[in-house]
């Protein structure tokens, strides 16, 4: 569909990390965050190991939003995000498979994440847009603002405390950047690594093929020689048989 036919073009551009990041804290639509989140359940390549650190502060956004416009595939961020770490199945496609190994530690950090979830206070509910009844017109527009706002803000406030969750998860230690960065210069060498063996394979088809050239033109001049050769024996045979024809019509004329 068309979401496949957008992953299809953000494959083709090879988004990087910062791009990843912007698209799932974007606040124009969920949209857009629902799609850079298939991206990378789609796109990973190193064994999924880093999955999990990107989803994870996700994992309770409360954003809603349809997946495909009807009410009945109604959910939020957070569970969509969660369905991606825990389901092969997408709308009858088959996403691409986890590891084992990974995909039992991707679940055990969802039940750990959920038991955490569940020992915090509840959320007062998300403030409800009024209804504004026929005829009400005094207060009625401020209302709905205030409700857009407050909405807005709270959406803000819980985006910054993940970032904030996650900057301080990297202050204590973890090594987050660093990590990433040491996974990233490894990379770019087995890419290096990669590109000489490329260039190398190259070199030696480059060289193989001039020298099946050079013993083909070799071939090709021995062939001319041996025709060379039998032209010389023809010749010689050619000279025999005039000779023999003189020496018979000397012999004729003399009897």
């Amino acid at each position: 569909g068309v979401a496949f036919t957008m992953l299809l073009k953000l494959f083709i551009m090879k988004l990087t990390r910062p791009q990843i990041k912007i698209m799932l804290e974007h606040t124009d639509s969920p949209y857009i965050r629902a799609m850079g989140f298939l991206y990378l359940r789609m796109a990973m390549t190193d064994g999924y190991k880093e999955l999990w650190g990107w989803f994870e502060p996700h994992l309770g956004d409360k954003e809603e939003f349809t997946i495909d416009g009807t009410s009945s595939t109604k959910t939020t961020i957070g569970e969509f995000a969660k369905r991606l770490l825990t389901d092969q199945d997408f709308f009858g496609d088959r996403l691409p498979r986890i590891p084992v190994l990974m995909q039992r530690q991707i679940d055990a950090n969802v039940k750990a994440w959920e038991a955490e979830q569940a020992k915090l206070p509840a959320q007062p509910a998300p403030s409800v847009e009024p209804e504004v009844q026929p005829g009400s017109q005094i207060g009625s527009q401020n209302e709905i603002q205030r409700a857009h706002d407050d909405r807005n803000e709270e959406r803000d406030s819980r985006r910054e405390r993940d970032r904030e969750r996650d900057h301080d998860r990297d202050e204590r230690g973890s090594g987050g950047r660093e990590r990433d960065e040491r996974r990233e210069r490894d990379r770019e060498r087995d890419r290096e690594r990669e590109r000489e063996r490329d260039e190398k394979e190259r070199e030696r088809k480059r060289e193989r093929e001039a020298e099946r050239a050079k013993e083909k033109e070799a071939e090709k001049e021995r062939e001319r020689e041996r025709e060379k050769e039998r032209e010389t024996e023809r010749e010689k045979e050619r000279e025999a048989v005039r000779e023999r024809e003189k020496l018979k019509r000397k012999k004729q004329e003399v009897h």
